[in-house]
């Protein structure tokens, strides 16, 4: 056995050793676990305030977003926000961010995906029992939230759940398009009536009454061109800077190397999810979740619009 499998197996050790005892509840903690769930290590932070007894489980987009990198970086601004008052649990997805282990990529599915999270929500309340914990899921972790309500809740310690711009259809179902349409029609109807760009917003408005249904790439790329030209520049994404990126790179509790040497085959995992994703849509099954669901969407959010 070489020095480096010693000291993994060194450091496993010590990881799991005490993972039959209850955390500590702490105003500020700070406490990564690797959790092995069918061949994958899976990486677990709970930061900010579990003495609150409230714990959010964080359910990341994408997919394929490295998670921990996220929270590492802050890019949301919870530290100083959320984290001040309630605990979060930040992890790695399957075959993303610093996810490890000897699984394949013909392991990843939804029911995998579901399952992992399943058995980290099962992990949080053994560890923390006197805490209530949420779920909270942003864009693709919006989706899995819901599919994880309808395919996991009955039997769940979680009992409240948060939806983030989470879609209920997939970029490649057509009622989507209905949806974006009609979003996008209604907003060059406001900027009109605001006389915001108002020549610009008219010809937005006759070419969409003259495409009642948008179903070819040339009225995909008007609308996307659209989009990207007179909506995004006005409501940009948080930027990380090079401190931070160095920050993520040399402070992060967790082995860099991983993240950021391709492991996890993303583009055939996310491909596998995708083709699976055409298959299921939660807008078929909306009825049939009966627990609070807290639905939170940007007007301007054109993945999941509004209508």
């Amino acid at each position: 056995m070489n020095k480096q499998n010693l000291i993994i197996i060194s450091l496993l050790s010590l990881l799991f050793f005490n993972c039959g005892e209850k955390f500590e509840v702490s105003a500020s903690a700070d406490e990564l676990h690797y959790l092995l769930i069918n061949e994958a290590y899976i990486p677990v932070w709970v930061r900010g305030n579990t003495a609150s007894g409230k714990i959010l489980l964080y359910v990341q987009g994408g997919p394929g977003v490295n998670t921990l990198d996220f929270a590492e970086t802050d890019y949301p601004g919870w530290k100083e926000t959320l984290e001040e008052e309630y605990a979060i649990a930040y992890y790695d997805q399957r075959g993303t961010g610093n996810g490890q282990g000897t699984f394949g990529v013909e392991s990843i599915s939804f029911a995998q995906y579901l399952d992992d999270l399943d058995q980290i929500v099962q992990f949080l309340a053994e560890k923390y029992p006197e805490a209530s914990i949420y779920m909270m899921g942003h864009s693709f972790g919006g989706y899995l939230t819901m599919r994880y309500m309808l395919e996991k809740g009955d039997s769940s310690p979680i009992l409240k759940y948060i939806n983030l711009d989470g879609p209920v259809t997939s970029d490649k179902d057509a009622l989507r398009w209905v949806f974006r349409r009609q979003w996008l029609l209604t907003i060059s109807q406001e900027r009109i009536a605001s006389g915001e760009d108002a020549t610009y917003w008219e010809d937005v408005e006759t070419y969409l009454n003259e495409h009642p249904i948008l179903d070819s790439l040339d009225e995909w790329r008007f609308w996307n061109q659209t989009v990207d030209e007179k909506i995004y520049p006005f409501y940009p994404d948080p930027q990380v800077s090079a401190g931070d990126a160095i920050n993520a790179l040399f402070s992060s509790p967790y082995n860099f190397f991983n993240t950021y040497l391709g492991y996890g085959h993303l583009d055939a995992m996310e491909e596998k999810l995708f083709q699976e994703w055409k298959d299921f849509e939660n807008v078929n099954r909306l009825q049939e979740i009966v627990l609070p669901l807290l639905v939170v969407n940007g007007r301007y959010d054109d993945r999941p619009p509004s209508e």
